[in-house]
């Protein structure tokens, strides 16, 4: 499952129906949006995909390495390390120059359906501090 899980973040939206239950759910960290911030909340399948699709938007590179998991019945709990390369027209405006490297860590506690044993949940805790630093952000709206 984790493989599928990686191959949807790295690119290959085919996995998408290997991996998630039609009505997956991630929630996450508040974000930014430059007018205080919000809660992250994807709902579906499709919201999903869309939302891996804008999360790679810009960069030349975006990968993810797993570090470490643990399971215990239908629950996963992983760390990774997100290793991406700017690109000519990045979503996140930074004064980086493409072609720079940047990687921040996160944590993902994923609820695995008990019938299909595809992804039901995904809870998200991502070092964004780090992340905003790494793109030489000096003021994050929040």
């Amino acid at each position: 499952m984790m493989k599928n899980f990686f191959g949807v973040w790295h690119g290959d939206y085919s996995l998408a129906d290997k991996t998630f239950v039609p009505n997956v759910i991630l929630a996450s960290d508040r974000m930014p949006t430059g007018k205080g911030s919000k809660p992250l909340r994807i709902e579906g399948k499709d919201g999903m995909v869309a939302f891996v699709k804008q999360c790679r938007e810009g960069w030349k590179e975006y990968t993810f390495e797993l570090l470490q998991s643990i399971s215990e019945q239908n629950k996963i709990s992983i760390q990774w390390k997100m290793n991406g390369v700017t690109g000519e027209n990045m979503r996140i405006k930074t004064p980086l120059k493409p072609g720079s490297k940047i990687s921040f860590k996160g944590i993902d506690f994923i609820v695995l359906d008990e019938c299909s044993g595809l992804i039901r949940e995904i809870n998200m805790a991502q070092d964004l501090i780090t992340f905003f630093h790494e793109l030489e952000l000096g003021h994050v709206s929040v």
